[in-house]
């Protein structure tokens, strides 16, 4: 329930962010920005918005930091509800949020280098769309594996301890999903809202 709480509450709040950035549009946003021109003066130079292939990245970014985050949350909430050894319940909190931090992390390189399959327009958009929110969630687990390792590298050194935990990280969220049906809707869900955001910001037809 958190996770979905969390999940709807942040998609809210890139939607405002999104309809404030995309300010008014027609004949009102051109007089506001020769406005804004003309109060400035010849000698500023107006900041340039956000090009719809930026915003469409930054949506992506955003969410799939939400995903890789929420997911391991719900994942070690999961794990540590079913396990039975007391020792489960003497994790340390720093190391708990390290791992969470280290998730959204790989969550936002992973959705910046797959924001290019999101928000294109038809049949095609949406298969794009499909894959780069599996191609997202597998490297999201992967490279939030490798900086949540980082510490203990730089102390001890790689070694096969390590790789075997980053390589875990490819399929921490498919895991996560795995005999929980409610998780399966909010990823799907988040990755509609995804495609369907960056879409919008796009203008794709």
């Amino acid at each position: 329930a958190l996770t979905v709480g969390i999940s709807l509450g942040c998609i809210a709040g890139i939607s405002l962010t999104l309809s404030a950035a995309n300010g008014p549009r027609g004949g009102a946003g051109r007089s506001t920005r020769d406005a804004r021109a003309v109060t400035l003066g010849p000698g500023h130079r107006e900041l340039q918005p956000m090009s719809e292939s930026t915003k469409a990245r930054l949506v992506v970014t955003v969410m799939m930091a939400l995903i890789g985050g929420a997911f391991f949350f719900g994942f070690l909430a999961e794990d540590m509800g079913r396990a039975s050894d007391p020792g489960v319940e003497n994790v340390g909190r720093g190391l708990v949020l390290r791992y969470i931090v280290a998730m959204a992390i790989g969550g936002a390189l992973a959705g910046a280098l797959c924001a290019g399959l999101f928000g294109h327009g038809g049949v095609t958009g949406w298969l794009r769309a499909v894959v780069g929110a599996v191609l997202a969630s597998l490297l999201a687990g992967l490279i939030g594996s490798a900086i949540g390792q980082l510490p203990d590298m730089a102390a001890d050194g790689l070694n096969m301890t390590e790789v075997i935990s980053i390589g875990f990280g490819l399929v921490l969220i498919p895991l996560a999903m795995v005999g929980q049906p409610v998780m399966v809707a909010v990823w799907a869900a988040l990755s509609v809202a995804t495609h369907l955001m960056a879409h919008r910001v796009r203008g794709a037809r």
